[in-house]
C-alpha cells in the first residue's frame, strides 16, 4: 500500500494538510482545493481515510468524475490490444458551434480509436499464431498501419449508427491520411441508418498506398447479422470475452504473475480467474 503526504501552501493563512493512501488520490484532493479556493472558503482539511474524502465528493458537484470504460468497451479494447493494436478510449467529438454540417453540432464520443503497425510483436503473446487472423483478416494489412474506429453496444436490442461527420474527425484523429483525402474516406465508410432494412453491402476498409482504415462494431451475439452492412466488421462481445480468456491460458504463468499490472479490474480479474483453474 503506498502512503504519501502533501502539504499545500496557504492561500489565505491557512495550511492545508492532506494524507492520502493512493497516488491516484492526489489529483483528486488537488480537484477539492482549486474548487474551495476558487470561492475563497479558508479551511484546514485533514484526512486519513478515504471514505472520508468520498463524502466530501457528495457535497461538491464541480468534482470532475473521471469517464472510465464500461465493461463493453474493455472487453473490445482488450481484444484489440491482444491482436496487436494501440487502442485510444473514449475520443470525445466537440462540438463545432454554428456550422453547415448538422452532426457537429453535438457532443458525443467515438468509444475506441485503435492502430496497428504491420512490424508489431510481442514475445509473450505477440506473435503470428496469436492473432484473430481469421476474424481480423479484413482489417489487418501486413505492409502497412491499420486504423479502426470503434462502437460497443452491450444490449442485445442495440442499433448504432456513426454519422459519417464523426467518421472524418476519427480518421483526421488517427492521423493516417492526408487531410485532403479523409471526406472521402469517410464517405467511403459510412453507410446510412436506412441499410439496416436495405441492407447493401458492408464497407470494405479504405486503403491507399500508406494505410488501411475501417469501422469495427462490437455488440451481443446475435446483432452481427443485422447490423452487419452498416460496418466494415462486427464482432459479438462473447467472442472478445472467449478470445481474451482463450489468450490468458495460452500463457497462464505470465499471465497471473502480471495480473495486478493489468490498467483495469477486468482484465485483472479474468486473468486471476482462468489461471487459477
Amino acid at each position: 500500500m503506498y502512503t504519501g503526504y502533501d502539504t499545500i501552501p496557504a492561500r489565505f493563512g491557512v495550511q492545508l494538510h492532506i494524507t492520502f493512501y493512493s497516488p491516484d488520490d492526489s489529483p483528486r484532493l488537488y480537484q477539492l482545493l482549486w474548487y474551495i479556493q476558487r470561492y475563497e472558503k479558508s479551511c484546514i482539511l485533514l484526512t486519513e481515510r478515504l471514505n472520508a474524502f468520498e463524502r466530501v465528493d457528495k457535497f461538491i458537484p464541480s468534482i470532475e468524475k473521471r469517464k472510465t470504460m464500461n465493461y463493453g468497451e474493455q472487453l473490445a479494447s482488450w481484444y484489440l490490444r491482444l491482436n496487436g493494436f494501440l487502442p485510444m478510449p473514449n475520443f470525445v467529438l466537440h462540438r463545432q458551434g454554428e456550422t453547415d454540417i448538422p452532426d457537429n453540432r453535438y457532443h458525443s464520443d467515438i468509444d475506441l480509436l485503435a492502430i496497428r503497425f504491420p512490424y508489431v510483436y510481442e514475445e509473450i503473446g505477440g506473435r503470428a499464431r496469436d492473432w484473430d487472423q481469421e476474424t481480423l483478416s479484413l482489417l489487418l494489412s501486413d505492409e502497412k498501419p491499420s486504423g479502426v474506429i470503434v462502437e460497443v453496444k452491450t444490449s442485445e436490442e442495440c442499433d448504432p449508427w456513426t454519422r459519417q461527420s464523426w467518421i472524418e474527425r476519427s480518421i483526421q484523429r488517427l492521423g493516417m491520411l492526408p487531410l485532403n483525402e479523409t471526406t472521402a474516406a469517410a464517405r467511403h465508410l459510412h453507410r446510412e441508418r436506412s441499410s439496416r432494412t436495405t441492407r447493401p453491402t458492408a464497407p470494405v476498409p479504405y486503403e491507399n498506398h500508406q494505410a488501411i482504415i475501417s469501422t469495427l462494431l462490437v455488440c451481443p451475439r446475435g446483432r452481427e447479422h443485422v447490423l452487419r452492412p452498416r460496418y466494415t466488421k462486427v464482432v459479438s462481445l462473447e467472442h472478445c470475452e472467449e478470445f481474451i480468456i482463450e489468450r490468458i491460458l495460452r500463457y497462464r504463468d505470465p499471465k497471473r504473475a502480471s495480473r495486478l499490472f493489468f490498467p483495469d479490474e477486468l482484465m485483472q480479474y479474468l486473468s486471476w480467474k482462468y489461471t487459477s483453474i
